[in-house]
């Protein structure tokens, strides 16, 4: 299993599988695009999916795929959309990996005015060249670590499988990596607090559509799960809905003891603290309810497998 994943542009990258093959050696994803708009497309929808960037110096510009939309327009429409997200903090670190003699052997204008003199030095690694992919990936992987959502994900990894085997939507992630930022940067904000409530809600209205595990009676009329309802139903109690219908609901799985107790105590702690001033400090709350929150999420693809097609 990879530990990075790469976007890599080049309009050959399908007839390029023995490079994909070394990457896995070196614990790296080569995800190909052969156009500039399919990939922007995904670093708009998906930013922090991907942990570095390879560019070859000529690609297609969109998804026609005609040889003469080869050119370099394709490259600096890249290289800035790049720089723009890391100025406003979105960090991918990315390099030129090419097999054009313009952009390999010559000073290249493109290069100079958009290479990132942050990643290797804005080295343009050639390749026909067996050593410059090994320094490549050297390169990418220790770039990569310097990122904190890479480290994070690296670091809590077992937390984040419920995205990676598609169980939770990945739109989610990014709050999961928000939660675990604060964590390690002490951030004990009351309205980070909040935030990890905000994952639990997304956990139980995957529950409720994709899995039919929570009654969609949980659910108001706004799309907001019940917490209270929520948090009863996997402690193991008959919910009653109080709607003079007289229906009860009651989980039919045997849910862990430990489980059961993260869930109602993030429930308690997120409406405990819900009267005091977002930037007022919850420690221990914070720092209990994430490591609540992650024991969920690491135990969540378990039950899944076991219970559900």
């Amino acid at each position: 299993m990879s530990k990075y994943k790469v976007l890599w542009f080049d309009d050959e990258h399908e007839e390029l599988e023995i490079i994909k093959d070394d990457a896995l050696l070196n614990e790296i994803e080569l995800v190909g695009v052969n156009n500039a708009m399919d990939g922007l497309e995904k670093l708009d929808s998906q930013p922090f999916m991907y942990d570095a960037v390879i560019l070859d110096g000529l690609f297609f510009l969109d998804n026609s795929n005609t040889g003469d939309a080869v050119n370099q327009a394709a490259f600096g429409k890249v290289a800035k959309k790049l720089r723009s997200l890391k100025d406003t903090g979105t960090v991918i670190p990315w390099f030129i990996f090419s097999g054009q003699p313009s952009f390999v052997k010559e000073t290249h204008i493109l290069v100079d005015v958009l290479s990132d003199k942050d990643f290797s030095n804005g080295k343009v690694f050639d390749k026909s060249k067996d050593e410059d992919f090994e320094e490549l990936c050297k390169e990418i992987i220790k770039a990569s670590n310097e990122i904190t959502t890479t480290r994070i994900k690296h670091k809590y990894f077992k937390a984040f499988k419920v995205f990676d085997n598609d169980i939770i939507d990945i739109k989610y992630r990014q709050i999961l990596i928000e939660i675990l930022a604060c964590l390690e940067m002490n951030d004990y904000k009351k309205k980070n607090l909040n935030t990890i409530r905000d994952l639990l809600e997304a956990i139980f209205l995957t529950l409720t559509y994709e899995y039919e595990c929570i009654p969609e009676s949980f659910i108001n009329n706004r799309g907001n799960p019940n917490h209270q309802w929520c948090s009863l139903f996997f402690a193991g109690v008959n919910v009653d809905l109080r709607d003079g219908s007289g229906k009860t609901f009651k989980i039919p799985f045997k849910i862990p003891s430990n489980i059961s107790s993260s869930i109602t105590y993030i429930k308690e702690m997120s409406n405990g603290f819900s009267h005091i001033n977002d930037h007022d400090i919850v420690k221990n709350a914070y720092i209990s309810s994430t490591y609540s929150i992650l024991e969920v999420l690491e135990w969540l693809p378990g039950f899944i497998d076991e219970n559900f097609e």
